[in-house]
């Protein structure tokens, strides 16, 4: 049994997506160093802000438009901010870190 061509080159279209899609799953680049447009730029002011929660939400609107991770906006310092205010607030807190994966960001 032999695959004809055209499924041969789906089937290796398939396998070259998921190894990119792969490749590309835990590693996050920090993008306000230079934020290149109007959509980075707000991304990048609302990851300076006290908790990661409106960051998070607007990535989340603009996630499919724009391919956006919340990842990208934040520095080890923003999470640990974050978690401070979070442990200093104790059960009161509205301040839900759980969005940011810190083992991406710890790099920046």
């Amino acid at each position: 049994m032999s695959l004809d061509i055209g499924k041969k080159l789906a089937l290796g279209l398939a396998v070259a997506a998921s190894c990119a899609s792969l490749s590309t799953a835990a590693s996050a680049h920090y993008v306000c160093n230079a934020p290149a447009n109007q959509w980075d730029k707000k991304a990048c002011e609302l990851a300076k802000s006290d908790s990661p929660a409106e960051l998070v939400r607007y990535v989340q609107r603009l996630k499919i438009v724009y391919n956006m991770d919340a990842n990208d906006y934040v520095r080890e310092q923003d999470y640990n901010r974050w978690e401070t205010a979070k442990a200093n607030a104790g059960k009161a807190t509205t301040i839900d870190t759980a969005s940011i994966d810190k083992s991406i960001i710890a790099a920046k």
